[in-house]
């Protein structure tokens, strides 16, 4: 798990991974093969991402599958800036949403 400054988690696990270092600081982190990501109530399910320190940008070159109790989002690329907490999905991007299932203002509110 990843600790973020405002307290939050960010659980990560995959098959593979790969942590490229310039002395002691971390330059990239390369994960492939059943990766699943979960943060609050969403689980991130792709099979490579590659987080790249430099530019605080993770990117999967592949398909990727975001699911939440309310929806599903599916698209052929993504690109999360670590930042500024925007992710970017492209290529065929599919959504299917629950509304009812969505709580006003609750933790399983929209991305």
């Amino acid at each position: 798990h990843l600790f973020l400054k405002d307290g939050r988690t960010l659980g990560l696990k995959g098959a593979n991974g790969q942590i490229l270092l310039d002395g002691r600081e971390l330059t990239r982190v390369d994960l492939n093969g059943a990766i699943e990501v979960t943060f609050a109530d969403y689980v991130m399910r792709t099979e490579h991402a590659t987080y790249d320190h430099q530019q605080r940008v993770i990117s999967t070159p592949g398909a990727v599958e975001i699911s939440g109790r309310a929806l599903q989002v599916r698209g052929d690329r993504m690109e999360v800036n670590v930042e500024t907490e925007r992710l970017t999905l492209e290529h065929h991007v599919s959504m299917q949403i629950q509304p009812a299932l969505f709580k006003q203002g609750g933790s399983n509110a929209p991305l």
